[in-house]
């Protein structure tokens, strides 16, 4: 069971290899997640739930949660390293601060999700990687990213004060398992003139172990997570996306792995 996310992973993958190539980059496709195509001087897009990104320049891109980005500061910076008709690649480095958000949630009681005994201490991560996104015919697209993460000053957390819920544990894994990997396959497209398609399978590998964690959960090592996704999107203007899902999880969690499936909705706004 554990093994499934990777085989879904190298079948997408495969696809990704048969297909990728034939058609020509249309980088007028307004993207709904992260790809190799920078977004342009001046435009903005944000949504309820996702990154909002802003162009600082047509090379440049700058991201964040809007709301988020006040109680967990998360920043990334994507660059284009080539672009052609067939292709584009971009670079991708962030650092993200969790101790706000973390201390926040260290309480008894509604909202205490840590023990109040642990103490969180100021921790960083850093993260950099290559994003590249080639067509599938003339509508569709495929973007494929690898980034590698390290945390920064985690010494002293202690491992029981760690989150174990979907969607949350395996971002706050790496700071447990001090380093690791993130990588995703993402398609998307147009299905008509109303509707446009999201699908994405997302890996979260962390494969250096980490003593301290290791030796108090033997069970589940939280070395590998994944994240499925799929969205139709609704073309309400032709600024602004409704989009409607799921995500399907998996989780090597402490107490052995585990599957959840969530219905996801989102709202999504260019500004250009």
């Amino acid at each position: 069971m554990k093994k499934l996310p990777i085989v879904l992973m190298l079948m997408f993958c495969s696809a990704f290899l048969l297909f990728a190539g034939e058609g020509e980059m249309k980088k007028s496709h307004r993207f709904y997640d992260l790809n190799g195509i920078a977004s342009g001087e001046g435009t903005l897009k944000y949504s309820i739930f996702g990154q909002t990104t802003y162009g600082i320049s047509d090379a440049v891109e700058i991201s964040a949660h809007p709301v988020i980005f006040f109680l967990s500061p998360s920043v990334d910076v994507k660059y284009t390293l080539m672009t052609s008709d067939q292709y584009s690649v971009a670079g991708v480095s962030g650092i993200s601060y969790p101790t706000l958000l973390m201390r926040l949630v260290a309480a008894k009681g509604i909202g205490g999700f840590i023990s109040p005994e642990f103490t969180i201490p100021h921790m960083f991560s850093v993260r950099s990687g290559v994003v590249a996104t080639l067509p599938l015919g003339e509508q569709h697209f495929i973007s494929g990213s690898v980034l590698f993460e390290c945390a920064l000053n985690n010494s002293s957390l202690e491992p029981g004060s760690s989150i174990d819920l979907p969607l949350i544990a395996p971002r706050d894994a790496i700071y447990y398992k001090n380093a690791g990997f993130t990588a995703a396959v993402a398609s998307e497209g147009e299905i008509s003139a109303i509707f446009d398609y999201h699908m994405k399978i997302e890996l979260f590998l962390f494969p250096f172990p980490s003593k301290r964690y290791d030796n108090e959960y033997t069970l589940g090592q939280q070395d590998i997570f994944s994240e499925t996704t799929g969205n139709i999107l609704w073309k309400i203007t032709e600024t602004s996306r409704l989009s409607p899902g799921f995500k399907l999880t998996y989780g090597d969690y402490p107490f052995g792995g585990q599957w959840h499936l969530f219905p996801v909705i989102d709202f999504v706004k260019w500004i250009e």
